[in-house]
């Protein structure tokens, strides 16, 4: 989205592209980095980045919360490690943006005008974070091995998609995610888009590797699917990396942008499209499965009668 090719665009298109995006951010409880986040709009109005944090993390703990009383507080805990947990945790790391404003060989200093102002700030921040990704593992990998008969939804939902010696698997989607978020906060793609971009990709392929080597599904299915799906995202990553680096030369051209551009979409258009028939066809499966328990049950009552 900061690409001359992307400032080319129609006003429409690029509206809609904005428009999509931050919906998608506040579904997901997060600011993106092309719009007015929320940190940006308390910042203006004199507010701190702890304040900003702070707000911005009032709702999703609401949500888990108000889940916690209305269902279980176990389930409500996985849901919002889940859902929240990546996005609470990278904004920690937007205390740790740092930049120079010259470079070093002529005098210029390494700049942290986020981190707090109290001694030892940084380390706290780095202590914060390394507590959310500890406690985060910690408590999923407790409630995956827990051996509570009959297993509760919660568990089942962590479990029961891995082989019996992989129970705890889902930890690693966790930590992935986390890990992810964290690196696109703390560093941003406007300073470091290439660093950005190398992490992204290791993650990514530290992960691919991982999965090859142990299939951790039940379903052999699901194990290629994973490989597919981690390959394509390897494939966007370095797609992106060649926008960013054909951006930042001086002889890029429109064309070559959106050539990329295409090839970054057109992969996540196309899973994203998939993996919404695939739930479909899984969905309607299972209610078409319940019907035909429900009508073998009151077959059988009938029979019975």
């Amino acid at each position: 989205m900061q690409t001359s090719a992307v400032a080319s665009l129609r006003d429409w298109t690029t509206n809609l592209l904005k428009s999509i995006e931050i919906f998608s951010d506040f579904l997901q409880g997060q600011s993106g980095a092309t719009m007015k986040s929320m940190e940006c709009l308390l910042a203006f109005a004199g507010e701190s980045l702890v304040f900003a944090h702070a707000a911005a993390s009032l709702m999703p703990i609401l949500l888990v919360l108000t889940l916690a009383m209305i269902k279980d507080p176990r389930v409500s805990l996985v849901v919002g490690t889940n859902v929240f947990l990546p996005g609470f945790t990278s904004k920690f790391g937007k205390y740790l943006v740092a930049y120079r404003l010259q470079p070093q060989d002529q005098g210029g200093d390494l700049l942290t005008p986020f981190l707090p102002g109290v001694p030892g700030a940084f380390w706290w921040v780095l202590a914060c974070i390394t507590a959310c990704f500890v406690l985060g593992a910690w408590s999923w990998t407790r409630m995956a091995l827990s051996t509570e008969k009959p297993s509760p939804p919660h568990v089942l939902y962590l479990t029961q998609a891995y082989k019996p010696s992989f129970e705890a698997w889902e930890v690693e989607r966790l930590v992935r995610k986390m890990m992810l978020t964290v690196v696109s906060t703390v560093l941003p793609v406007t300073l470091s888009p290439a660093l950005q971009m190398q992490c992204i990709s290791a993650i990514l392929l530290g992960s691919l590797m991982l999965y090859a080597h142990v299939r951790p599904y039940k379903e052999d299915d699901w194990n290629r699917l994973e490989l597919r799906l981690l390959g394509c995202a390897v494939l966007i990553t370095g797609f992106t990396t060649c926008l960013l680096a054909n951006d930042s030369h001086w002889s890029r051209s429109i064309e070559t942008q959106f050539a990329l551009m295409f090839f970054i979409a057109a992969p996540a258009a196309i899973v994203c499209a998939t993996l919404a028939v695939l739930v479909a066809v899984e969905m309607y499966r299972e209610r078409a499965r319940q019907k035909e328990a429900e009508a073998l049950e009151a077959l059988n009552k009938a029979s019975e009668n």
